[in-house]
């Protein structure tokens, strides 16, 4: 999906709703939307925003999302000419996270707004070794990893499985973090009935998680460091929803 084309229709459609947003201030009304994100850790949200004075808006909104490399391509570890043992690293994030902002009404429909994000942030690595043999055909084929002093039981017992003799060297750590983040956007709502709006918006954000502790920890290794290093978070998104407006604000003068 092309985010820019559906932005750039927005944009072509709201051209023609002259005077939206600017001509009637007293037609502003409280909304709920539902949008979606090409941000993976916002990837699904729910906004209620209501308007107050003549061009601005307060907004409350929750976000959800998640990543992961669950299929990472695999680093050899050791290798013979019958065997090799091959390393797997896997990641995942999620994130739950809580939006407070403002925004201000622009010409045709478009408005400008800066918000707060409040988010908790988990962050799970895992790696272990995965073992490979070749066959009686010459072709390789998951093989289940073994200590060198079992490796003489398994074979004794006709064990049908392929072996490799190696270690698993697994480990594993969740990290959680209390995420915060402001975010700049440029939001374009579309009437296309009285009550529905296309919405569409591109945003930038720009914070740096704050470590909290961790869980699960099997690192006998220390492969990973007990405090996770602070990155900062910086990254352009674009978003594309439906808002509804939920009443007339019939208080604003």
């Amino acid at each position: 999906m092309n985010w820019f084309r559906i932005i750039g229709l927005g944009i072509g459609l709201s051209s023609s709703v002259l005077g939206y947003g600017q001509d009637s201030p007293n037609e502003r009304y409280k909304d709920l939307g539902v949008v979606f994100s090409t941000d993976q850790l916002n990837k699904f949200g729910l906004e209620f925003r209501n308007p107050f004075g003549e061009s601005y808006r307060y907004k409350i909104g929750f976000t959800v999302g998640g990543q992961g490399n669950y299929f990472s391509p695999e680093s050899v570890y050791s290798a013979s000419d019958t065997t090799v043992l091959m390393t797997r690293q896997t990641s995942r994030r999620n994130q739950f996270n809580l939006r407070l902002g403002l925004e201000r009404d622009l010409k045709f429909g478009f408005s400008l707004g800066l918000d707060l994000n409040l988010a908790y942030r988990s962050q799970f690595l895992q790696r272990q070794n995965i073992g490979y043999a070749i066959n009686e055909d010459g072709t390789w084929e998951f093989a289940e990893i073994v200590t060198p002093e079992n490796y003489d039981y398994f074979t004794d017992q006709g064990n049908g499985h392929q072996q490799v003799i190696g270690e698993h060297d697994f480990a594993q750590v969740n990290y959680h973090f209390l995420n915060t983040d402001l975010r700049l956007s440029l939001n374009l709502d579309v009437p296309i009935s009285n009550h529905l709006m296309v919405h569409a918006s591109l945003a930038g954000i720009f914070g740096t998680p704050i470590y909290l502790n961790e869980s699960d920890r099997n690192d006998p290794k220390n492969y990973y460091p007990e405090t996770p290093p602070n990155i900062f978070n910086g990254s352009v998104m674009c978003n594309v929803g439906v808002r509804y407006a939920l009443g007339k604000n019939v208080s604003l003068k």
